[in-house]
């Protein structure tokens, strides 16, 4: 929509310049439709609108110490900025470092979290970005007609259009019955106080807000949308299985639309060392690849919960390299103990690794270690912060 005449000139007579200010007849402003120039539909237009309010909220900008941006760098907006964060405490994990560079707890620094383990930058963008490339590949038979049948049915019932008409016509009644107290309150005073001021603004931004809700609500009332095909669902998971390099800021927008809840870095404590390193939890919620248009238009929360967990899967992949004896330990013990009659020799089993015999002696010796402490997992999960850790400087000797 094209508006002219939203602001006048005026001129000031104490500096004989003039200058734009709104318009205080609201009758000679003028608007025209404009359609040709429409890029995107209403629906997605007040949903971004929406975003941007809320990342507004809170009243006036901080500026200075008080930002929330005050110590950051600005080199550390990354694929995985506000999508990473640790599993102990629930603090963002920071990139640094210039080279390398590595993750860290962002409050391990300020000794406010003992987690101080770490993982190689390029190493976590890598592992994460092949995990879930695989993940929905491997599931893009299963995944494809679940997802079919679930757009189908949301078509279908036509999402939960019912509800959110109840809900914004009790939201306006509301402040239709708020307005109404204000207005007889004022009624009866000739200068209102502050903080009726206050309220009336209050109200004012709150019937713009619900402004916004209800063309959107109409805009999606209004419109038709299309439910994806099989082939088109085939070709959008492969698409964006290609894009997870995480070797660039773009990614981050796909991943929020994929991730249920943020990454977690977990502490491993290494089966009989005091070595600690990091894994990752992550939940995908792979509802996230239908069409953007088409999570726009429906709510993710008229899935069924059966359908919810078909579409849902859970990863956990390391962020380091395991060493030698660790990494082939159980496949050790399980090639030795495949031949319980005549248990292969330590050359045999170096063999059927192909790794060295010392190697494969140090491996089979753990593997045993464990089975005998009834673990499967050479990398233990920690809750609490270990006696002794490798490399680890302790904020009292710090």
């Amino acid at each position: 929509r094209k508006s002219a005449k939203v602001e006048v000139s005026k001129k000031q007579y104490s500096s004989g310049k003039s200058l734009l200010v709104p318009n205080p007849d609201s009758s000679k402003v003028l608007q025209r439709d404009m359609p040709h120039l429409r890029i995107i539909n209403d629906a997605l237009w007040y949903a971004a609108n929406n975003v941007i309010s809320d990342r507004g909220k809170g009243g006036s900008d901080k500026t200075g110490r008080d930002h929330p941006l005050h110590g950051i760098p600005r080199d550390s907006r990354g694929p995985l900025s506000n999508l990473f964060v640790c599993g102990i405490c629930g603090s963002k994990m920071y990139m640094e470092g210039r080279n390398e560079g590595g993750y860290r707890c962002s409050a391990a620094s300020k000794g406010d979290c003992w987690n101080k383990a770490t993982a190689l930058r390029d190493f976590v963008h890598n592992q994460i970005g092949t995990s879930i490339s695989n993940a929905i590949l491997h599931n893009a038979s299963l995944l494809v007609p679940s997802l079919a049948s679930y757009a189908e049915e949301l078509i279908r019932s036509h999402g939960n259009l019912g509800e959110q008409e109840s809900a914004l016509k009790k939201k306006r009644l509301e402040i239709e019955k708020q307005k109404q107290r204000l207005l007889e309150y004022i009624k009866t005073t000739d200068q209102p106080p502050e903080f009726v001021q206050d309220e009336m603004k209050q109200l004012q931004s709150d019937i713009s807000r619900l402004e916004i809700e209800t063309r959107t609500f109409n805009a999606k009332k209004n419109r038709t949308v299309e439910s994806p095909s099989v082939d088109q669902l085939q070709v959008l998971i492969h698409e964006a299985a290609d894009k997870f390099t995480l070797a660039n800021r773009e990614t981050n927008s796909l991943l929020k639309t994929l991730l249920q809840g943020p990454i977690r870095a977990i502490p491993c404590q290494q089966f009989g060392s005091n070595k600690v390193v990091l894994r990752a939890e992550l939940i995908l919620q792979l509802t996230g690849l239908l069409p953007s248009d088409f999570r726009t238009y429906l709510s993710e929360e008229s899935l069924p919960e059966s359908d919810r967990e078909i579409t849902k899967q859970s990863i956990t992949l390391d962020l380091f390299q395991p060493s030698f004896a660790p990494k082939y330990a159980v496949e050790a013990l399980r090639f030795y103990e495949s031949f319980p009659q005549k248990p292969p020799t330590l050359t045999e089993i170096k063999n059927h690794l192909d790794i060295s015999r010392r190697t494969a002696h140090r491996a089979l010796k753990m593997g045993k270690e464990m089975k005998a402490a009834g673990i499967t997992d050479p990398f233990i999960p920690l809750t609490e912060r270990p006696e002794n850790v490798s490399r680890w400087v302790s904020k009292d000797s710090a």
